[in-house]
């Protein structure tokens, strides 16, 4: 069923499509998208010292963070230790930025883990952090 209001931001989270199943990041805190409008300078004599703009590329990217967990692959988490298998492989993944539930828009697209960060502090829980670039675009639907 879909959500209705404010979404609670609990629900909306970072996937991983794993052969075609939507994998949550395990114990993920923080999941963010992010969309890039990159503008042209369309300034001319003739624009009476005024700054003008034409819009140029898009891009998109999503980043998060989440408690580092070094279990195996389970059929419903996608371990942060796989972050760093995608990204050292250089493998072109498909994520989602979604609440999961039937009925609620989604975005959706292809790309490449970019960086990764582990940290470790003294007696606190480790935690991992990654970014990710779109290749393409990125597309809005809803979860069926």
């Amino acid at each position: 069923m879909a959500s209705t209001g404010i979404i609670n931001a609990t629900n909306l989270n970072f996937y991983v499509d794993v052969s075609g199943t939507m994998k949550k990041v395990a114990n993920t805190q923080n999941a963010q998208l992010t969309l890039n409008n990159d503008m042209n300078d369309a300034t001319s004599k003739d624009s009476a010292g005024w700054s003008k703009n034409s819009p140029g590329k898009r891009s998109w990217e999503m980043s998060g963070d989440a408690l580092y967990q070094q279990d195996a692959a389970s059929a419903t988490y996608w371990m942060g230790e796989e972050v760093f298998t995608a990204m050292n492989a250089r493998t072109l993944t498909l994520v989602y930025f979604s609440t999961s539930a039937t009925g609620d828009e989604q975005y959706s697209g292809s790309g490449y883990f970019t960086n990764l960060d582990m940290t470790a502090g003294t007696e606190d829980n480790s935690t991992i952090s990654w970014g990710f670039t779109g290749d393409g675009a990125l597309t809005k639907d809803t979860v069926s």
